[in-house]
């Protein structure tokens, strides 16, 4: 009776963690596209635990960057990867992506027609997050259910058509986690303060934090 109850239990475990969706694998290496259709890989390097939250850490790279200007470069010999220095994964299913800025929110629960604020930089330019379809996509080789998850860019409450994300599409598989995304580290791609002091929609450009291999 036991043995009977164990394997129903394992079953059953099994059965519901593959109703569930996850941003991010441990272990082997994946890739995405990014929004300009360049293939960007994830690699987690390791996981740990806070109560019921689970952290992830990416693997992390040089950046050079150049915030206060005059010419001085600084470089970040532990910058974050595409997706930040670290990810916490709630219980429900949200997944927080720490970036330069904030945080970067991604409902991996979410279905079609739920929406929420993917980010908001307190200032006039705010982003929120749509799924607009579950489908399913040939990933790999090897049929997997996705789901497609639209963004729309605001300025002041009203749809920023020039933002270079307004309506760009997080492609998240079931079994393989990202398979498009945007580089969620330096998101939105311009500075808070961006409204008042430089000109909006991208940073200016001795603020832009950028990877080494594109110098």
């Amino acid at each position: 009776m036991k043995t009977v109850l164990s394997i129903l239990l394992l079953f059953l475990g099994i059965t519901a963690s593959a109703q569930n969706y996850d941003c991010l694998q441990f272990g082997p290496k994946n890739y995405f596209i990014n929004g300009n259709g360049y293939v960007r890989g994830i690699r987690i390097d390791s996981i740990n635990t806070s109560g019921s939250d689970i952290i992830y850490f990416p693997y992390r790279t040089q950046r050079m960057s150049n915030y206060l200007g005059g010419g001085i470069l600084r470089i970040d010999t532990l910058g974050g990867s595409w997706l930040g220095k670290k990810v916490i994964k709630q219980v429900d299913g949200t997944f927080l992506f720490d970036n330069i800025w904030d945080t970067v929110i991604i409902k991996s629960q979410a279905h079609t027609g739920d929406s929420w604020i993917l980010f908001n930089d307190t200032s006039v330019f705010s982003y929120t997050a749509n799924v607009i379809a579950e489908d399913t996509m040939t990933i790999l080789g090897t049929l997997d259910s996705i789901k497609k998850i639209n963004i729309t860019a605001e300025k002041s409450g009203v749809v920023n058509s020039v933002d270079p994300v307004n309506n760009f599409q997080i492609i998240l598989s079931k079994n393989n986690g990202f398979v498009q995304v945007f580089d969620l580290y330096t998101f939105p791609y311009h500075r808070p303060d961006t409204i008042t002091f430089h000109p909006p929609s991208m940073y200016y450009i001795r603020h832009f934090d950028y990877y080494l291999d594109v110098l």
